[in-house]
């Protein structure tokens, strides 16, 4: 999807990532249609396998709703994306060293962050230090939607042996968390 995050250009300096970044140009490919609302989702089966989730505990569902005096509600409700639009833009600092990893963002998810990035670059999730600063204004929006950041940079970092550091304009980070 357009905002889809592709890769990342590291320079010494932001703007020289900056300028790097723009020169890419992306040609996609005619895939038919494309699928932007949930109702075409379903018409198209179009359907991540990991979104399929499972009633594993309770009763069956028919049984449930066979019951007496059920109450039946229907209806449809819809509501337009929404962004977070939390105070601080990511950002993720990269720090590699002795075949460790420290890793310092603006996220919620310190134990999601370290165990994606020593995925990442084929570490122990011991070998990897998640920190955080102070970080308030996030509003649930950097639960999960941090991590692309964070483990793009320690690529970087790790493949360079070198410190990275990645501060996302807001227009960059709202086109890539979905907003």
């Amino acid at each position: 999807h357009v905002g889809q995050v592709i890769g990342i250009a590291v320079a010494e300096t932001a703007e020289q990532a900056r300028v790097a970044a723009n020169l890419v140009s992306i040609e996609y490919a005619d895939e038919g249609p494309a699928v932007v609302s949930i109702e075409e989702a379903i018409a198209a089966k179009s359907f991540f396998d990991i979104t399929e989730h499972k009633v594993e505990s309770g009763s069956p569902v028919e049984e449930a709703l066979a019951a007496d005096n059920l109450v039946v509600v229907e209806g449809s409700f819809k509501m337009g994306g929404q962004e977070h639009f939390y105070l601080e833009c990511n950002s993720t600092l990269a720090l590699p060293s002795e075949g460790c990893m420290e890793v310092v963002s603006s996220t919620q998810a310190v134990t999601k962050t370290q165990n994606c990035v020593a995925h990442v670059c084929g570490l122990p999730a011991n070998k990897v230090v998640a920190k955080v600063k102070r970080m308030g204004g996030g509003f649930g929006g950097k639960e999960t939607r941090s991590v692309f950041a964070s483990c793009a940079v320690a690529v970087a970092a790790h493949k360079l042996n070198a410190p990275v550091r990645l501060s996302l304009t807001r227009d960059v980070d709202m086109g890539s968390t979905g907003g």
